[in-house]
């Protein structure tokens, strides 16, 4: 009886202790998986397995890891000075006449007075009030944005901290993956064929999740970066960059931003440009909508709604992580019950 309490105590400090590292190191396993197919290539090519993980390890970081990391603090870095301005001052181009700011110029847009006129016909609300309310709601939603954003530039040296343990976690995972198949196979509750299942289950769904959400990033960006290109939209390298980092959130995703985009086209460079941003970020949003449900009910066969609940449960659970990890937990869930099912 001692023992066991013993033993138990010592597990709930282990637990407390490595808790803040447990996601970056579940994420190191992620893309340990992602990478084993490489790994067992190299080694049938007679590289040594610590060899071919350090190599792997380091690919990954310099090509994929660093450059992510710099322009992703660069770009919170840019946006939350943007918005800094913006909170000071809503300018638009071309200038306007003394006292007005940009909802006075969005006003003015024939197109808005014709439907502001026919709201006011059906209710009783005078479309100047309809519209200074609408304009309250950016200005408060852009704030909301600014703020969310300068917490996130706080937050950098402990996500700095966190990539180093993602990347270590990776390196080991690779040497020691044959290691902990072994004592999963070993030491699981189900017998030996179906933990083979669930271990490639596993293994399915985190590739499944990460393409998946990489895929859509992609298509997202590339869509939007279109239409950027076409009105020479100022900036189109940094707006395009924000989209594919907003596409991973379930939900919003990359809306705001391209919504706004689209927006501020509109009202700086002419209806025409409005027109053509305002398509690009509704194919956006439709091809967020196509892309990423098809990929993982064919290649993780999970439910989307199962996929958009798991996915916004971990971004509030685990953070950025969350986005993969909550899926992929689903997805041995449903494993775990259609093997139970089947016993």
């Amino acid at each position: 009886m001692a023992r066991n309490a013993f033993l138990l105590t010592l597990l709930v400090l282990f637990v407390l202790i490595c808790a803040p590292a447990i996601t970056p190191v579940a994420m190191g396993g992620v893309f340990a998986i992602l990478f084993w197919p490489a790994l067992e290539t190299l080694e049938e090519r007679r590289v040594p397995q610590r060899v071919a993980a350090a190599a792997l390890t380091l690919s990954f970081s310099l090509l994929v890891i660093l450059p992510v990391t710099i322009l992703v603090i660069f770009s919170a870095r840019s946006g939350f000075e943007l918005f800094k301005q913006l909170q000071a001052k809503w300018q638009v181009v071309p200038p306007l006449a003394p006292g007005e700011d940009w909802t006075a110029a969005l006003a003015h847009q024939p197109w808005l007075e014709r439907g502001l006129e026919r709201v006011e016909d059906y209710f009783p609300i005078e479309g100047t009030e309809l519209l200074s309310t609408a304009a309250d709601a950016v200005k408060l939603g852009g704030m909301k944005i600014g703020e969310a954003l300068g917490s996130f530039v706080g937050k950098i040296p402990g996500m700095v901290l966190a990539i180093v343990v993602v990347i270590l976690s990776l390196y080991f995972f690779l040497v020691d993956g044959r290691k902990l198949v072994l004592f999963a196979r070993r030491n699981s509750f189900f017998d030996v064929r179906q933990t083979d299942q669930l271990l490639e289950g596993l293994a399915q769904m985190a590739r499944s999740v990460v393409f998946a959400s990489v895929l859509s990033g992609l298509v997202q960006t590339i869509v939007m970066a279109l239409g950027l290109a076409l009105t020479r939209f100022p900036n189109g390298g940094l707006v395009a960059f924000l989209v594919f980092l907003t596409s991973f959130l379930p939900l919003v995703g990359s809306a705001p931003i391209t919504l706004a985009v689209a927006l501020m086209g509109w009202i700086q460079q002419g209806s025409s440009v409005g027109l053509i941003l305002g398509v690009a970020a509704v194919l956006t949003s439709v091809s967020d909508n196509i892309v990423r449900p098809w990929v993982l009910k064919g290649g993780a066969n999970l439910h989307p709604l199962m996929g958009f609940i798991a996915a916004f449960g971990g971004l509030q659970l685990f953070g950025l992580s969350g986005l993969f990890l909550g899926p992929i937990v689903a997805g041995l869930f449903m494993a775990l019950l259609r093997l139970h099912s089947k016993q």
